[in-house]
């Protein structure tokens, strides 16, 4: 540059470019994010980059119709103009981008790693172990057992629903004519459902099964019990004969007033009458039935009897 410099003019230029903190990067392991969308790629690496204070990673957003020969394209270009001797590492955030390395593996001179579903946090994480220089084998690794999926599933705290249960030990379909049966039966201003429910889950899964979750149960209504501690049960049967009176009051009255129950019950020996319930369903005790219409036709008997000797009959 004909140019002359003083012993000082070397000394402050040598401090100046000392300065500047140039890596050339070379023998490093190298890092690219690929990744659909407008600008999906490049948010992850501009992301980790400036967390981590070094440009690691390089990133190519691509169009969602793009073909995998042109991802190549753009990789095997990448590869021409950047020393990848110590590997390579493809971040990729769908699993079809992972077939790419059979387009450009006759092009490359070191390994090369393809890991799916990119996240920031995976970013961070290589970026981090990337610069600690770590092999690439223990990086991989190390960043498979780092990725495990977490997950939580998240509750509302709003106030539950209140609801019955109906179940049915043979199927559905026995418990969905129990909820219409008692769905005609509540009014629904109280704010009650009645909801159908698998038996085997409720066996199988008690108070862990989702309704639990989601609804406040009152109680569960069927023709067997599935043995859940927590929730009261009442069988079809004592609703039908009326045994089952002192079970739906505690059950109903902390939340509606001795009126609403009455009505309540009111609706439900109409509604659960045994010819009602029969014509709905076929799957009842039957023994247990013919011993209570056995009982009634006995005292029906009693009662015609005491009535003719009184001389009431002609």
């Amino acid at each position: 540059m004909d140019v002359k410099l003083d012993p000082i003019d070397e000394i402050m230029l040598a401090v100046y470019f000392r300065g500047l903190k140039i890596d050339e990067g070379m023998g490093q392991i190298k890092a690219i994010i690929l990744a659909h969308g407008y600008a999906t790629a490049s948010s992850i690496a501009n992301v980790a980059n400036r967390l981590l204070g070094k440009n690691f990673f390089e990133s190519f957003d691509m169009p969602i119709d793009i073909s995998v020969e042109d991802i190549a394209a753009k990789v095997l270009n990448y590869v021409e103009n950047n020393d990848v001797s110590r590997g390579l590492v493809i971040l990729v955030d769908m699993g079809s981008l992972t077939d790419i390395d059979e387009l450009f593996k006759k092009h490359i001179n070191g390994p090369v790693a393809i890991i799916n579903n990119v996240s920031t946090q995976m970013a961070l994480y290589l970026g981090s172990m990337l610069d600690k220089e770590l092999f690439l084998e223990e990086m991989i690794e190390k960043l498979e057992k780092a990725n495990k999926m977490d997950y939580k599933i998240i509750y509302p705290r709003k106030e539950k629903e209140k609801v019955i249960i109906t179940s049915c030990q043979t199927g559905m379909g026995t418990a969905i004519q129990i909820q219409k049966l008692l769905h005609d039966s509540i009014s629904e201003d109280l704010g009650i459902k009645v909801l159908a429910h698998d038996f085997n889950r409720l066996k199988e899964l008690g108070t862990s099964e989702t309704i639990f979750q989601v609804y406040d149960v009152l109680a569960i209504v069927g023709t067997a019990d599935p043995g859940i501690k927590q929730v009261p049960y009442l069988s079809l049967e004592d609703i039908i004969t009326g045994t089952g009176e002192e079970k739906m009051r505690k059950i109903f009255v902390p939340i509606v007033s001795e009126e609403h129950f009455a009505e309540i019950n009111k609706n439900i020996i109409w509604n659960c009458s045994l010819e009602r319930v029969i014509d709905s369903i076929t799957i009842l005790d039957s023994e247990k039935i013919l011993s209570q219409v056995e009982e009634f036709v006995n005292r029906l008997e009693i009662r015609w009897d005491e009535c003719c000797y009184s001389g009431g009959c002609s």
